[in-house]
């Protein structure tokens, strides 16, 4: 008896380590954003120490949950660098006004406008090294990723300058990047410079006027086929209507290739929805007749 108690015991103490990761960092994750909810800050801080994320949206969780738990502790320096780090994981990331007080998605949104803009630069930067390496597909999708950073509206808002002409370089690139797949009629290998490529400074302009008179060819949405939203279940809603947002990227065959939420709503639901986009399919954009991979965003509003 004394020798089936300590396998007994040995077995218990196991259990923690074979559990799946992602398990355990959704489980911990989860009790973290309760206790912050229950306005005790301190234990979620300590819980969020051992929140290991198994995914993107894990990772992204966990640092606003941590950010909003030392903006509450008056930890206000530590928050402003969680939000940073926050903006780099996520750029398109929000604060709903679940989530929090005006003045704190006022800082938020203060934070972002002084992140974005480098980064934004830095991606550029990226996607233009993928395309000259010859990786066009890749490059195509990051160029296209940057279009909602650079119209992101707390941008526009605070009035940043210097993005205007990187929007033309980025509709520049993207015509090369689809282009490059074409073997020419005429032989003539396809440019992989557009009119200008220089990434521009907050406050300076930069050559590209030919690209400003040049239009690349339009791309076609993807038609939906089929996308099955859950039905909402063990949710309680507040007084209002929710809105969830995520994004997907849908490849040439029309199928989700990964998806990201820009606007959860809820724990439980989000799970639902993220598990669903596996079987959304639809008939894929087009430019010029051609597949091409395409960002697409859907709202989901719950109501009470």
């Amino acid at each position: 008896m004394a020798a089936l108690r300590r396998n007994l015991a040995w077995i218990l103490c196991l259990i923690p380590l074979i559990l799946p990761l992602g398990t355990r960092a959704q489980g911990l994750l989860e009790r973290a954003q309760a206790l912050y909810a229950s306005a005790q800050f301190a234990a979620a801080l300590a819980i969020l120490k051992n929140v290991q994320p198994a995914t993107q949206a894990e990772a992204v969780a966990a640092t606003k949950t941590r950010a909003l738990c030392l903006l509450a502790l008056g930890e206000s320096a530590q928050a402003e660098r969680a939000f940073e780090a926050l903006v780099a994981a996520d750029p398109a990331a929000r604060l709903t006004e679940a989530e929090a007080a005006p003045r704190v998605r006022a800082l938020f949104a203060k934070v972002r406008v002084r992140v974005l803009p480098p980064l934004v630069r830095q991606r550029f930067a990226v996607a233009k090294e993928l395309f000259s390496n010859g990786n066009d597909a890749e490059a195509a999708v990051a160029f296209r990723e940057l279009s909602p950073l650079i119209d992101d509206p707390d941008l526009a808002t605070a009035g940043v300058t210097g993005l205007s002409d990187l929007r033309v370089l980025v509709d520049g690139f993207l015509a090369l990047a689809d282009a490059a797949d074409k073997k020419p009629s005429s032989g003539k290998p396809v440019s992989r410079t557009p009119d200008s490529t220089d990434i521009p400074n907050g406050g300076e302009r930069s050559e590209g006027a030919e690209a400003r008179r040049s239009t690349p060819p339009a791309i076609v949405p993807p038609v939906v086929i089929s996308q099955p939203i859950p039905q909402p279940r063990g949710i309680t809603l507040r007084r209002k209507p929710a809105t969830l947002v995520i994004e997907v990227l849908i490849d040439e065959q029309g199928r989700v290739e990964r998806a990201r939420l820009q606007q959860p709503l809820h724990p439980t639901y989000d799970k639902m929805v993220l598990a669903a986009v596996d079987d959304w399919r639809y008939q894929p954009a087009t430019r010029d007749g051609r597949p091409v991979k395409f960002l697409k965003t859907i709202e989901v509003t719950l109501h009470p």
